[in-house]
């Protein structure tokens, strides 16, 4: 979406949120190539920005699938172990979709999970 609606958009949600109340976010992660249906993608940081700025703490951001190549590299050693080790019952797609939720800047996909700010100071 546009900018301002995003900023629109967080604002309303702030709005109808009690004070510490939380909000489920699900968005692409921009990976330097636009969908073409997509009017703008944020990157992390700015989408990051703009849900502080709308009265938002990030509590938690997990990532909810990827893909092989984009995972694989990402992986410490202990993590490339079980990877290996899993793979021999279950596919790369499966495997990166369960290692996204660790990695979450090498996502497709992200769950921002935030709270919206007290009302006091």
């Amino acid at each position: 979406m546009d900018v301002e609606d995003g900023r629109k958009l967080l604002g309303q949600l702030h709005y109808c949120l009690r004070p510490q109340g939380l909000m489920y976010l699900s968005t692409p992660v921009f990976d330097g190539y636009r969908a073409a249906n997509h009017i703008h993608e944020y990157t992390i940081p700015e989408l990051q920005s703009l849900i502080e700025e709308s009265g938002f703490t990030v509590k938690r951001r997990i990532g909810t699938f990827a893909s092989k190549p984009e995972i694989r590299p990402s992986l410490d050693e202990h993590e490339r172990s079980v990877y290996e080790r899993l793979e021999e019952w279950f596919g790369g797609d499966v495997l990166s979709t369960i290692f996204a939720s660790l990695h979450p800047d090498q996502s497709r996909n992200n769950l921002w999970v935030c709270e919206r700010k007290s009302d006091e100071g």
